[in-house]
């Protein structure tokens, strides 16, 4: 491949999007790590975490998964003949019995709900697994999706990138990939001087999507694009060695000519695929307030539990151990700290 100007584009179009990714770095953390406190008043204060987004998504994943898989059949078909309508109920009770039971429709759809509620965007992937013989779904975490930044509908974007992270000998097990052992070492593991040449500028470097930080990983960017016939043309290929193609560039065979992408938004707010909020968003003040009120709890209780002495004599504070029904000789006397209220709520 010469010089790749659209290849430059998405780079940039990384760099414009940090801002959601940071974002979705932080909602990330948050559910399911939380957010540490920044200054703890001493090195064992109290730093807990309360799962608020987090317990709320566990209530809205078998709500959205009764909505898909609950009803009797998955799909209705309306034939243009009405004397073809017992084929059509024969044709969706087949449909339905193929997506439930012979697929991985079911498992999926339960990661994808959660890729939506987590971060308001998500992505099924649908194609047709030609050796099993049967539709092949992917969820797909938006973070690994790169598009234009004003998309609003994926089927009308300009271009389209899937990014995926594989090991070596996943890779080598796709008989379809470049399969030359000197290839794959330039596209394995992180970045050398080479690749900051294929960059043209080593700021545009982005760990998890040019490059990878462990030595048995390769990332592979599936690229949709348009042709001249408004067909869209796959090139699959690793930032790494833009001159050489991962596998030869295909047309999309299907006939309805899009995607095989379909996009989940949790929030519709504005036109941008990017804008909606998910749920640790949507929740975030309150969850800060909820692990707020947990920390200010456990630090009164060590208050409390480890109060603090004074004393007028001079002594070696070391050599002191405080047990239960122990004699202290010297004047010491615990600091009266004022009385927590009994409910800190009101």
């Amino acid at each position: 491949m010469a010089k790749d100007d659209l290849h430059s584009q998405i780079l940039k179009t990384l760099q414009q999007r940090t801002g959601w990714e940071e974002k979705y770095r932080l909602f990330n953390e948050m559910r399911h790590d939380g957010v540490r406190r920044l200054r703890k008043p001493w090195p064992w204060a109290s730093d807990s975490h309360f799962p608020l987004a987090d317990t709320t998504i566990g209530k809205f994943k078998p709500f959205y998964f009764q909505q898909v898989v609950g009803r009797e059949l998955l799909a209705d078909f309306t034939p243009l003949d009405n004397k073809y309508q017992t084929m059509a109920g024969m044709a969706a009770a087949w449909f339905s019995y193929r997506m439930r039971k012979k697929s991985n429709f079911k498992r999926e759809i339960l990661i994808e709900i959660d890729h939506f509620c987590q971060s308001a965007l998500g992505f099924l992937k649908i194609r047709w697994d030609q050796e099993k013989r049967r539709v092949h779904f992917e969820a797909v975490d938006a973070l690994h999706i790169i598009m234009p930044t004003w998309t609003e509908d994926i089927q009308e974007c300009d271009w389209f990138v899937q990014v995926i992270e594989m090991s070596v000998a996943a890779y080598k097990r796709n008989k379809l990939y470049n399969q030359d052992p000197d290839f794959i070492k330039t596209i394995t593991g992180g970045l050398n001087e080479a690749d900051k040449t294929n960059l043209e500028d080593e700021k545009l470097a982005r760990e998890g999507f040019t490059h990878s930080s462990r030595e048995d990983q390769i990332i592979v960017w599936e690229r949709f694009e348009r042709n001249q016939e408004d067909e869209w043309v796959i090139r699959t290929y690793s930032p790494k060695n833009l001159q050489t193609p991962i596998r030869n560039d295909i047309i999309l065979p299907y006939k309805h000519k899009q995607l095989p992408f379909v996009a989940f938004e949790f929030e519709v707010k504005d036109r941008a695929l990017y804008s909606g909020r998910g749920v640790p968003e949507t929740l975030a003040m309150e969850e800060a307030y909820l692990n707020k009120l947990m920390n200010e709890k456990g630090d009164a209780m060590t208050i409390s539990n480890r109060p603090m002495f004074t004393g007028q004599t001079p002594m070696n504070t070391q050599n002191i151990k405080f047990i239960p029904g122990q004699l202290l000789a010297g004047d010491i006397r615990a600091i009266t700290m004022p009385a927590p209220p009994i409910d800190y709520d009101k």
